[in-house]
């Protein structure tokens, strides 16, 4: 009989530790394998990228696995405008809802550098290139920077390429992936 009980109070132990204990949040999503692997800048820079423009709020949570704070509440005749910070692993994000739906979501900072990110390399970039011929003149990737849709079904990719330094440029392409515009700051 002792040995039973002793028996069942070690499965029982087994059992606990295997299934854990107390209330589990099933609210959160869990970090995959290669996130877990992943560094937290760049962990928070893919669930920015994952998040689809005219989502709601809670499906940006979802995402994010993070609430925001509010920052900003506005209504004009029938159109509602709410702002809010989310800080995802340090990294900050400023996303702007309108009648419920995301219209513009921006990220703080970029994980790229180039060397090749000069003024004379910003300068060869002009309206109308592609995505693709503006990452051969900087020699790598950007960051995506921020991304906005209006109700009108304009859309606005910034996307931003650092030295690191500091100094960056940042295109403006347009919903075909044009060129539209472009802004620097403290390139040589």
């Amino acid at each position: 009989m002792k040995m039973n009980k002793l028996a069942m109070a070690i499965m029982l132990g087994i059992g606990v530790m295997v299934n854990g204990c107390g209330n589990v949040n099933t609210d959160k999503p869990v970090a995959t394998q290669e996130q877990q692997q992943k560094a937290p800048l760049d962990v928070a820079y893919e669930k920015f990228e994952n998040v689809q423009m005219r989502s709601s709020y809670d499906q940006v949570k979802q995402v994010l696995g993070v609430e925001g704070t509010p920052t900003a509440s506005n209504t004009i005749g029938n159109l509602t405008t709410e702002g809010y910070d989310f800080n995802v692993n340090g990294v900050h994000m400023r996303l702007q809802f309108q009648n419920g739906e995301l219209s513009s979501k921006h990220i703080n900072g970029g994980h790229n550098a180039s060397k090749k990110v000069t003024l004379e390399n910003y300068n060869k970039v002009q309206v109308g290139m592609t995505y693709d011929q503006v990452k051969q003149i900087f020699d790598c990737d950007g960051s995506l920077s921020s991304v906005q849709q209006y109700s009108s079904g304009t859309k606005f990719v910034f996307v931003m390429w650092r030295n690191a330094s500091g100094s960056f440029a940042t295109i403006q392409f347009d919903g075909a992936g044009n060129v539209k515009g472009k802004v620097q700051a403290g390139l040589h």
